[in-house]
């Protein structure tokens, strides 16, 4: 967990790096020093999670809408949401099986 908040995204490539780079180690692009002040702590969420499950149409749209700037906390979200569309393709697979559906 520690490792997530240590991590800042690359403005040209998008791709994670130490908070200390001065430079992209994947694009080459040069760090400017206000990026690193604006660095968010990114850590994965369990209530995210949570919520991505209850109700996946909203996980799937935060996900979307935070990949960019939260990496990890869009990818507990959208981990919820996709736990749901499998257990309900298990149930209803289930339920079609046994005759229920």
């Amino acid at each position: 967990m520690e490792i997530a908040e240590k991590i800042m995204r690359c403005e040209n490539c998008g791709k994670g790096m130490e908070t200390d780079s001065t430079f992209c180690p994947h694009c080459g692009m040069r760090i400017k020093s206000d990026a690193k002040k604006e660095c968010t702590r990114d850590k994965p969420s369990m209530i995210l999670s949570i919520l991505g499950f209850l109700i996946p149409l909203l996980g799937v749209a935060f996900y979307f809408a935070l990949k960019k700037r939260t990496p990890f906390r869009a990818n507990s979200i959208g981990k919820g949401a996709l736990m749901f569309f499998i257990v309900s393709v298990a149930v209803a697979a289930i339920g079609f099986l046994t005759g229920i559906i």
